[in-house]
């Protein structure tokens, strides 16, 4: 009586209908940290959005700049632009009475006929697996999911969305490429009904980009910046604070109207690791928060003694608040508070495991910081290998 089954978030739906089926549940122990339309909710940032400033403006970041000292960031992606293009009348081509991306059209000069370069694309917006890089929630479907998937004007019909300095668009044209496009969905029935319009991106959220000593700026050189596979975390995070449309996409960032500076720890030419520049260059640029996305745990005081620390300090007694998050260590056994009696000594096992995911290679180095409160005491330490 008990089955497994491996079904769509569609399917589900309809299983639950089955009058024999009297429960449903996951076969699985979900590893996943929640996506941010969930923890938006979690800590409240919705209905910071419905109260208004002194200004009378909702509250969603519309006037702050977010400094993400980071490892870069993709700034052609449609998660940075603002839905501050022109609405348009969308043109059920193929006569279904649905917007059905691929077959309808967008009526871009108005005049209510599918002309040529007005077809409407779309690709998966696919979630991926931190640990394994598979798609998960069944996002990479190749059906059109309304607010979740991206859509773009196919204006040279070849089936793909062309887009920066190697198609030939720079940062003079809106969205680095062909037009993007989100869906007004007035009537919140996660369809795009008769009536309802598309809403062209535009601006880009991204104030700058500082990377190997370089600047690039909005409306001057973004479509310049170079994007590696080390952007994939600062990307992430980058969404996490100001991603997506509110009102038009089901993910969105904590704080979507404030504005981008992304100071990238990835330099081809500096292997050195250089942090002080990306804090000085971020105060510089005016920032309103810093958001520190690096976690040097050994080889730290940690005490806030360092001129790294003391510089955050500073920009806080400024006015730039600093966001400190505390890494990913929790439950991972990497950490060990101990005492050490008078004239005694402790034991501090250390064990390193072999690699945990696939792909992941054996460790080769071990780093160790002990810190202890009191400096006046003079401790010593012996380091006995196996064997």
């Amino acid at each position: 009586t008990i089955v497994a089954a491996r079904v769509t978030e569609d399917g589900l739906a309809r299983l639950a209908e089955l009058g024999y089926v009297r429960r449903v549940e996951l076969d699985m122990v979900s590893p996943w940290d929640p996506p941010v339309d969930v923890t938006a909710a979690e800590i409240g940032a919705h209905a910071v959005w419905a109260r208004l400033d002194t200004a009378g403006l909702p509250l969603t970041g519309a006037g702050v700049v977010v400094a993400d000292i980071d490892s870069g960031i993709d700034p052609f992606h449609p998660a940075f632009f603002r839905a501050d293009g022109a609405y348009y009348d969308w043109i059920d081509v193929d006569g279904d009475g649905r917007f059905t991306p691929g077959a309808d059209a967008v009526d871009l000069n108005g005049n209510g006929q599918p002309d040529v370069g007005e077809s409407v694309g779309f690709w998966d917006g696919v979630a991926y697996s931190l640990r394994t890089f598979d798609p998960i929630l069944d996002t990479d479907d190749g059906v059109y999911d309304l607010g979740w998937d991206h859509l773009y004007v196919d204006t040279n019909d070849n089936g793909e969305r062309d887009y920066g300095p190697g198609q030939g668009y720079t940062d003079d044209d809106p969205t680095f490429g062909e037009p993007l496009l989100v869906p007004d969905d007035v009537n919140g029935n996660g369809a795009l009904d008769p009536g309802e319009r598309l809403v062209g991106l535009h601006t880009s959220k991204i104030r700058a980009v500082y990377g190997g000593g370089t600047t690039y700026e909005r409306g001057v050189s973004l479509t310049a910046v170079e994007v590696t596979s080390d952007a994939m975390h600062g990307t992430g995070v980058s969404g996490i604070v100001l991603g997506g449309q509110r009102g038009f996409t089901r993910l969105v960032g904590i704080a979507p109207e404030a504005d981008l500076l992304l100071a990238s720890t990835y330099d081809p030419n500096n292997q050195s690791g250089d942090m002080l520049p990306l804090l000085t260059w971020s105060v510089q640029q005016g920032a309103d928060v810093m958001l520190h996305e690096y976690a040097p745990w050994a080889g730290h005081h940690l005490d806030g003694s360092s001129n790294h620390e003391r510089f955050m300090n500073s920009a806080a007694a400024n006015g730039v608040a600093q966001v400190n998050p505390a890494g990913n260590l929790g439950g991972s056994d990497k950490h060990m508070l101990t005492a050490v009696p008078t004239q005694g000594q402790r034991a501090v096992p250390l064990l390193v495991p072999q690699a945990q995911y696939p792909g992941e290679p054996d460790y080769h180095f071990l780093q160790i910081s002990l810190l202890w409160r009191a400096p006046e005491r003079d401790l010593g330490f012996v380091l006995t290998t196996p064997g």
